[in-house]
């Protein structure tokens, strides 16, 4: 059976972890289990492993290393990490989930704190921002396609920056169908998407839509770059959006341990509990 892996530390995000893992484990229909890297884990993480039916492993070393190896395992279909971490853990958590992101070959589902609470037991629409590019299209292609199977609404969101707008602007009565009609079979053939057109900075507009339609989380195809000047509506999001992510990459590579180690320009944990709750109404 195939697994999906929920990295956990013992942080109070620890528990949405597991709970997204395991509700993405049975959309995806995969064996979910818990990840920990350290000493002997706590009692209580044990526990919480326990009650969530979540086999708990051990391994030692370097988490982002550890974790990057398992997710490398054939049998794994996708990874879950919270973004923020507690005490002497804090800052190397935040940088963990970082170095993960830029170089995981496999899907991964970042949780802010407080984006997976308890009532939210299943999947039931997921918001996908789509900037008209191919290869951010190809990236999401599949897991939209299984999404589609099993009953998920899928919404798309497109934003147009400053940049000059399509004409339909000017008669939306008559050109915006087609125009949607177009964006979505050239991005999504195969699926049955509803299409909302936002102006304006990206993340603003995405988290916007978010709590207009009230997704479960957000499908994004990135290409996992975190150098500086980089993924910035992705950060944002993640500060602000108060819903998991999931990255799908965009071109899939081989990570080296060399790649995991290095610390990336985004800083996973300045991702507070105060800015997810900004997003509780949906926002993305």
């Amino acid at each position: 059976m195939t697994r999906v892996v929920a990295a956990v530390d013992g942080s109070p995000v620890s528990g949405e972890v597991l709970r997204a893992a395991v509700v993405l484990a049975e959309l995806l229909g995969a064996q979910a289990e818990a990840l920990y890297v350290g000493g002997a884990p706590a009692h209580d993480l044990q526990c919480m492993a326990d009650a969530t039916g979540v086999r708990l492993t051990c391994r030692d070393g370097l988490a982002a290393v550890e974790l990057s190896e398992v997710l490398r395992e054939p049998d794994v279909v996708l990874g879950v990490v919270g973004t923020s971490g507690v005490g002497e853990t804090k800052s190397a958590e935040g940088h963990t989930a970082a170095s993960v992101m830029s170089g995981a070959d496999k899907p991964l589902l970042v949780v802010p704190p407080g984006s997976f609470p308890p009532r939210r037991r299943h999947i039931h629409r997921a918001l996908v921002p789509l900037d008209g590019r191919q290869e951010s299209a190809d990236a999401v292609e599949a897991v939209l396609r299984l999404l589609g199977e099993v009953g998920v609404d899928i919404v798309v969101v497109h934003v147009f920056d400053q940049a000059p707008v399509p004409s339909f602007r000017d008669q939306p009565q008559h050109a915006a169908p087609v125009w949607e009609r177009a964006f979505l079979n050239r991005n999504l053939p195969f699926q049955r998407a509803r299409l909302h057109l936002r102006q304006g900075k990206a993340a603003i507009e995405i988290v916007q839509t978010a709590h207009d339609e009230g997704p479960d989380l957000v499908v994004v195809g990135w290409s996992q770059d975190l150098s500086a000047g980089h993924a910035r509506t992705l950060q944002d999001l993640l500060s602000t959006c108060g819903l998991p992510v999931l990255l799908l990459p965009a071109v899939a590579r081989t990570m080296v341990a060399a790649d995991v180690v290095a610390g990336p320009v985004i800083d996973l944990t300045q991702v507070s509990p105060a800015a997810s709750r900004a997003g509780s109404g949906g926002e993305s």
